[in-house]
């Protein structure tokens, strides 16, 4: 019951303690926690699906049995710009933003934030935080000093999403946070994981079909082979 519709195994303690490290069970940390970043900076730029995904990663610093990246890249072609998803997990120096910063007229020390998203642009650079953050804009450092042209604190938005939801069941409208946008947004993590576990194919992305193009190894991997009774049928 517990393996849910993952592939049957034997009690094993690894699985138990450290499911999200595992292809059978998780997508690693781009999905365990990157999809947060991943949500926001699909909101930031606007951008549904991509020309093309490749991730190159590895397992550096934690060796054993775990088979999810501890280190991963991934970059998203797009038209107009590219965007890139980094992940690490054996940076203590690096941080997610506390709480104490959410709640505060403070800004996080952006170089060792674990959980921003950064945009370069043509004239200046934006650094936006999750879930409370706050946001900074940085223009042309004068005498290797920061240049801050906008900003704005953050506050941590739980509330306001609980009521936002509270407030659509009442009335049937979409959420802020629909599922629709959540599914997107889960994709571009599931493409970079593909295109990893195929040793960094460059995988050209269908937008009508959400599926790879000219790719059968690729395409399999976006559905798993569901355990009985957890199937979820093609047409729902």
């Amino acid at each position: 019951m517990w393996q849910g519709a993952a592939p049957y195994a034997n009690y094993n303690t690894n699985f138990h303690k450290r499911w999200n490290h595992f292809w059978r069970f998780s997508g690693g940390d781009i999905i365990n926690d990157g999809i947060h970043q991943m949500d926001l900076a699909r909101w930031l730029i606007g951008k549904d699906y991509p020309k093309s995904v490749y991730s190159i990663g590895g397992r550096f610093a934690e060796p054993g049995v775990f088979e999810t990246p501890d280190t991963q890249a991934v970059v998203y072609e797009y038209d107009d710009m590219v965007m890139t998803f980094e992940l690490t997990l054996y940076t203590p120096y690096i941080l997610k933003t506390p709480m104490s910063i959410r709640q505060s007229d403070t800004f996080p020390h952006w170089p060792q934030n674990s959980t921003c998203i950064e945009l370069y642009g043509s004239r200046g650079l934006m650094v936006v935080g999750r879930h409370g953050g706050g946001w900074q804009v940085f223009a042309q450092p004068q005498d290797q000093k920061p240049v801050v042209v906008a900003q704005r604190f953050g506050r941590f938005p739980d509330p306001e999403h609980k009521q936002n939801f509270v407030d659509c069941i009442r009335s049937r409208g979409r959420p802020n946070a629909d599922i629709e946008e959540g599914h997107r947004s889960t994709l571009l993590c599931q493409f970079g994981n593909i295109s990893y576990r195929l040793s960094g194919q460059k995988l050209i992305v269908d937008p009508k079909t959400e599926s790879f193009i000219g790719n059968t190894q690729a395409n399999a991997l976006l559905k798993r082979e569901y355990r009985s009774p957890w199937v979820v049928p093609d047409k729902v």
